[in-house]
Order: structure tokens, then sequence, then C-alpha cells
């Protein structure tokens, strides 16, 4: 059995071994060119640490929304690819939540996996959904992040 990358597999699973899986899935998914157009900021958005990390936050957000709305396309024509997408989809959004925000120091990974699984049923069609659900997800993750704190 292939890793699903549900809560089980990520929370048995070391955080490096997550990190270069995903890395690599996102090298495949997103080309170099397209990376670096992603984070290349303008001189505004380097004016202060604030403009800058601003302008990081949504680099980040917009490379993990390119590399899920590509996944389909991998995918597509191999043996069970819906189970193969919904997998992949998992990793790169553990990686959006652990390693391009750091969510992980606030946000329980039981909690992530279930937003997650709220994300994917159904799954954005493309890269610009995939924009609007990331973006409405660290908004989630803000209110529970507060409730939490509470």
């Amino acid at each position: 059995m292939q890793q699903d990358y549900r809560y089980d597999c990520l929370a048995n699973t070391e955080k490096e071994e997550l990190t270069e899986l995903a890395m690599r899935m996102l090298h495949r998914l997103v080309p170099e060119p397209v990376v670096r157009e992603i984070f290349h900021f303008q001189e505004q958005e380097k004016a202060s640490d604030e403009r800058q990390q601003e302008a990081y936050f949504d680099a980040t957000l917009r490379l993990h929304a390119v590399a899920l709305g590509e996944i389909p396309a991998l995918f597509a024509d191999s043996q069970n690819a819906e189970q193969n997408i919904d997998r992949m989809t998992r990793l790169i959004l553990w990686h959006f939540y652990a390693i391009g925000f750091q969510l992980d120091q606030s946000i329980n990974l039981q909690t992530h996996c279930a937003e997650v699984e709220a994300c994917i049923s159904p799954r954005p069609k493309d890269t610009l959904a995939w924009s609007n659900t990331l973006t409405a997800l660290l908004y989630r993750y803000a209110e529970l992040g507060k409730t939490d704190n509470n």
C-alpha cells in the first residue's frame, strides 16, 4: 500500500522525509522558470520587512496553488488516478501547512488533516480555484488559532 498522506501516515513519518518527498513533487509540478517568476519581487515589495514578508507569503501561496492545479494532469493517465491525485494533493497541502507557512507550530496535525479532507472533497479544478481555497484555508487556520489561544 502506498502512503496516503492522511493523519496516521503524516503523524508516523519523519518531517524531513515528508519535506523531501514534497519538494521533489513540487519540482516536478512547477518548472524552475515559473518558480523564479513567482518569487521575483518588485522594488516596492522589498521596501520594508513587512511588505517583503507579505510578498513572500503571497508567492508561497501561489507556488502551492500552481502545484495543486498541475497534479491532476500529472497523474491523469496513471493507474488509480483519483487515488494518486488525492495522495499527492494531501502531500502538497501538508507542505503548504508545515513548511510553507509553518502552521504546524500553531495548528495541530489532526486539525490540518480534517481541513484538507474538506478541501479535496470536491477538489478545486484549477490553479485559480486552488488559490482561493488556500486563501480561505489560511483564514480558517487564523480563526482556529484564535480559538485555541483563548
